[in-house]
């Protein structure tokens, strides 16, 4: 081979790469170091992107965070200061002041992505998309090339102390997320022959046909189940076995706020434990 072939073949090879991991980086989730604690402390969170068999830690940006924030038994609580305090140790480190459930949120600005046609059409497939794969269609453009402006909204439970009435009853308030997913059930009680409901909201009302995934983020095995919501915004899940899970969602359609994309999706995910 000579050297410019080489280089060549290099560059293209790196190219399918990047496209590649481009198109895994979207599914996003908060993996804090422990989920269940008996006191309040400061818990090191990570923010993860990819898929849990090919993932890496998303390299937190400020200006990308829109609000990082806490729901507990006082009300909201700002995270921000974990942000800025993130460079020392390449984790969020929340600090929790109070016992009961507490819900941990993160929203990110619009991203630009720009896939090739026959990428962006298996990308649409895995996650569900079925009303941009419809509009391509229907417009005849499957042989071109996809562009979307995607933002994330991750969500996870830490637990302080046993688990009360009154963290069952926050575990089923929305958190105002663009795209969300309740759990009905507190995760950390859900046990071997029960299912666990969720629901999931866009703008605050119950989202029918949407694909959610359960997901092992434990070591990285593959989806448990892949269901789709019924007109009510719910579905339920059999137990998956213990160990650490995301539930994941992708919604999107035509946008007409940017000449630059297409599409607009919100990708959204809710991170918990199983005992």
């Amino acid at each position: 081979m000579t050297p410019i072939r080489a280089v060549t073949t290099v560059c293209l090879a790196i190219a399918t790469l990047s496209s590649a991991l481009v198109a895994s980086a979207h599914d996003f989730w908060l993996a804090p170091a422990q989920s269940q604690m008996d006191v309040p402390s400061v818990v090191p969170v990570s923010v993860m992107i990819g898929h849990p068999r090919d993932r890496m830690r998303w390299p937190v940006n400020a200006d990308r965070i829109i609000a990082f924030r806490s729901l507990g038994v006082d009300g909201v609580s700002d995270q921000q200061s974990a942000v800025a305090a993130y460079a020392q140790g390449k984790t969020l480190p929340v600090h929790l002041q109070t016992t009961g459930l507490h819900i941990l949120t993160i929203e990110t600005t619009r991203a630009l992505s720009d896939l090739p046609a026959q990428q962006f059409e298996d990308y649409l497939t895995e996650e569900g998309l079925t009303l941009i794969q419809l509009d391509r269609v229907r417009r005849n453009v499957t042989d071109q090339s996809g562009t979307e402006l995607y933002s994330r909204r991750g969500k996870t439970l830490l637990q302080v102390g046993p688990v009360t009435p009154a963290d069952r009853d926050r575990l089923r308030r929305p958190a105002g997320l663009t795209l969300e997913i309740i759990a009905m059930d507190h995760p950390l009680e859900w046990v071997d022959g029960d299912d666990l409901q969720v629901k999931v909201l866009f703008r605050g009302a119950p989202l029918g046909g949407v694909t959610v995934g359960l997901v092992n983020t434990t070591d990285g095995t593959a989806t448990a189940a892949h269901m789709k919501t019924m007109s009510d915004g719910t579905v339920s899940f059999a137990y998956p076995g213990p160990g650490s899970w995301m539930l994941h969602a992708v919604w999107g359609d035509r946008t007409d706020i940017s000449d630059r994309a297409d599409y607009s999706t919100i990708f959204s995910s809710l991170s918990f434990v199983v005992l």
